[in-house]
């Protein structure tokens, strides 16, 4: 819940002879009116067919509720319509309809989900076990980390949806045994385009056949890492470390493992070396796709003797491939107290009351109550005194009328001067740019007020844009904490056609009111993030010295300064002999920019100025202290508690990196729990695995900026599509890949 969702619809048309239809599944937003998320198919009688339709389901949603699916037939549009609404038929006659869901449970908006395509694997069920004896619906946390990630398994290929955007919920997909040249040239095209949008695709290479680099059979070739495999002879490659921290556990003697050597020629973001063997050959090899990446494993993890012994396990080995935090239960003892006594904080329980319009709601408000107390105090007592002092109690009718058309015209005169006539966005957007792609990918939270009344059209993206790599959505949007705004519906509710299968276009009632939405783009960049340049401003590249330090300089030219601004640099994985799960993953160092806090526009920020230059202990360890603090940036639960001052900056920020909260210590009594209900999907935990900088900060922009929006936004009442004015934060997130370091081995197991 409270994120995009496809469901697959079957159907049989027992019509003689072929016709459209239109498949609808029936939504409702925050103002009561419903959505009707159609796609038109064209039916084959007597066939059994599935299709594909996508809605965004609602954080409010319950296990009681249904989905009410119709089947219409389709009556085709003329041009105009169809490229008004974006709806090219509209619906006919009514042949059937069902009600579908009834009893299933939905995931709560907190638990974060992935997908395994193919057989399960080891590990895994480990980042939604919330007891001894496995998951717990009723969970929405995990109890020796922070937040779930349920992983959906033995999916096959023709299970996959047909748009990326059916994607979109799950944060990383796993491949393991299924045949990618089982993908339709549809399903094909939406992984891809998921990956380049920012998707996590981790491929288990099989022990045996080569289909993955097929380019004839998988479409999915051209995005595995630039390598050339080759078996390894048994006992010739160690690995063990790369499984287990149980250094008693023995490895099956059928494991098969595969180097993956990068060809020479190869980019160096084309074949990055993840995790070698002891012996120093690599065994998980990565590449860089826009703004995603794509991981091969070439350990035969989907080895069943291997599973039978609960391995890979998820703190040595995926944590290491997902970027992640969190240790596993110990099956030898109860976690049920630390179950139970955990104060939950959320980073995204505020954007809805960050986006609303609450100045001008106050105004008019104040203006009103100003009002009403005026027109009770000259129409009533006071006004009764008046009368009385000049003896003229007699006309206290005739004064009451007065009163009233006097107040009539001050309050309709004050509605008139407070009401917008211009339609005005505000919004929270999350900008994610990576050095090397031309593309950003922008998830906005937006609060956009229609002025009028009758219907008004938004889209995302251009119009007539001639790029379509990405399709692009749109949608109602509310956050599940603010539970008044969720029954404020009007009592002229109405439906609106919204298409199923592209939802980047949106035709829906105003009432010169605000309606919030979600949008998510990715295209070419629109806003210049940082590049690295040299004091004379020619393009240079950045890198660190021997502490882990940054070296080399940057620059913008974002609309306004970036504020806030935190750095973090990787200098890769940390040493095979750390107990990965409690510590972070990687070797890493955070800096914060300071005196001033923001950077201006076109000035040169020199990375090396960030370290102290004879740091003190308590100074070297407040470096690698960063993310065991962020959970105190949360918004909390309980206003009797308190934690450390925080920005709404700092906690937009902090929300990139829930993966790496700090795990709770056993001698904690009352530890802290930090979620996210909208912002799934956003976490730059991955990159943490490898080497890069990312630079985080928030640009706020006002009106009178006239700054270009990140992601584009329009609307049309009538005629031509327009931009809309806008304001906000927009945080924005640039990651620079460095040259690969893959963690370092323990002495005694390299030999």
């Amino acid at each position: 819940m409270g994120d995009w969702a496809g469901i697959e619809i079957e159907f049989e048309d027992t019509h003689e002879t072929q016709r459209e239809l239109i498949i609808q599944i029936e939504g409702k937003d925050s103002d009561g009116d419903s959505p009707l998320y159609q796609r038109t198919v064209t039916s084959n009688p007597g066939v059994v067919q599935r299709t594909w339709l996508y809605l965004w389901i609602p954080g409010s949603f319950s296990s009681r509720d249904t989905f009410l699916v119709s089947v219409y037939e389709a009556v085709e549009q003329d041009a105009a319509v169809s490229q008004r609404t974006g709806v090219s038929y509209t619906r006919g006659a009514l042949l059937t309809r069902t009600e579908i869901g009834d009893g299933k449970t939905l995931l709560a908006p907190e638990i974060a989900t992935g997908l395994i395509v193919g057989r399960r694997l080891g590990g895994l069920a480990d980042y939604s076990r919330t007891s001894i004896g496995g998951s717990g619906s009723d969970r929405i946390y995990l109890p020796n980390g922070h937040e779930i990630t349920l992983y959906a398994g033995d999916v096959r290929p023709e299970d996959l949806p047909d748009r990326a955007v059916g994607l979109s919920q799950f944060e990383t997909i796993v491949w393991t045994t299924a045949n990618p040249s089982d993908l339709t040239l549809a399903r094909s095209d939406s992984l891809i385009e998921w990956v380049r949008r920012g998707g996590h695709l981790v491929v288990v290479l099989p022990s045996t056949g080569q289909v993955w680099f097929d380019t004839d059979r998988n479409r999915l070739a051209s995005l595995l890492p630039d390598i050339t495999p080759s078996r390894l002879e048994p006992d010739s490659s160690t690995v063990r470390a790369l499984l287990t921290h149980d250094e008693r556990a023995t490895l099956p003697d059928s494991l098969v493992i595969q180097e993956l050597a990068a060809n020479a020629g190869a980019e160096p973001v084309d074949a990055v070396s993840i995790l070698t063997d002891a012996e120093g050959r690599t065994v998980v090899s990565r590449r860089l796709v826009d703004l995603g990446m794509v991981t091969l494993v070439g350990i035969d993890i989907t080895n069943r003797n291997l599973a039978d012994r609960g391995l890979p396990a998820m703190d040595a080995f995926w944590h290491r491939i997902f970027g992640r935090r969190a240790k596993p239960i110990d099956r030898n003892r109860t976690n049920n107290t630390m179950i139970m006594s955990r104060d939950v904080r959320y980073f995204d329980s505020d954007i809805g009351a960050s986006i609303a319009s609450s100045g001008s709601a106050g105004a008019a408000l104040l203006l009103g109550f100003t009002l009403f107390a005026l027109y009770w105090a000259i129409g009533g007592p006071l006004g009764y005194v008046i009368l009385n002092q000049f003896s003229l109690k007699k006309h206290s009718w005739l004064a009451f009328v007065a009163a009233i058309g006097l107040f009539t015209l001050i309050g309709w005169g004050g509605v008139s001067v407070l009401r917008p006539r211009t339609a005005h966005l505000q919004q929270i957007a999350f900008l994610d740019a990576v050095e090397g792609s031309n593309f950003q990918r922008v998830r906005a939270f937006s609060s956009v007020f229609v002025p009028g009344y009758s219907d008004a059209g938004i889209r995302v993206g251009e119009p007539d844009s001639p790029y379509t790599e990405f399709n692009n959505t749109a949608t109602h949007w509310q956050d599940g904490f603010t539970s008044m705004l969720g029954s404020a519906e009007f009592p002229d509710a109405r439906a609106y056609p919204v298409s199923a299968r592209d939802p980047e276009l949106m035709r829906f009632p105003a009432r010169a009111t605000e309606k919030t939405f979600r949008f998510d783009w990715a295209g070419p960049a629109r806003w210049a993030t940082p590049r690295a340049v040299e004091p004379s401003g020619r393009a240079s590249t950045l890198g660190t010295d021997s502490s882990g330090n940054p070296v080399g300089s940057l620059v913008h030219q974002l609309p306004t300064p970036l504020q806030d601004v935190t750095v973090i640099v990787a200098k890769g994985q940390s040493s095979l002999s750390t107990q990965t799960g409690q510590p972070e993953v990687a070797d890493f160092r955070a800096f914060r920019l300071t005196n001033p806090n923001r950077w201006e526009p076109g000035v040169t920020l020199d990375l090396s100025r960030l370290a102290p230059e004879d740091p003190t202990a308590a100074e070297r360890a407040a470096l690698t202290a960063y993310f065991d603090d962020l959970i105190g940036r949360a918004r909390g639960s309980s206003i009797t508690r308190r934690g450390p001052r925080t920005t709404d900056n700092e906690r937009l920020i902090a929300s990139a990196f829930v993966s790496q909260l700090k795990p709770p210590l056993p001698d904690n009594s009352v530890p802290d729990v930090a979620l996210r209900r909208s912002t799934h999907g956003l976490d730059l935990g991955k990159w943490l695995t490898e080497p890069c900088i990312i630079v985080l900060g928030v640009a706020e922009v006002s009106r009178d900026d006239n700054a270009t929006n990140p992601i584009p936004t329009l609307m049309q009442r009538t005629g031509e599509w327009k931009d809309i004015q806008w304001s906000g934060k927009v945080v924005v997130r640039w990651v620079y890949p460095l040259r690969e370091r893959p963690p370092s081995w323990p002495a005694v197991e390299a030999e």
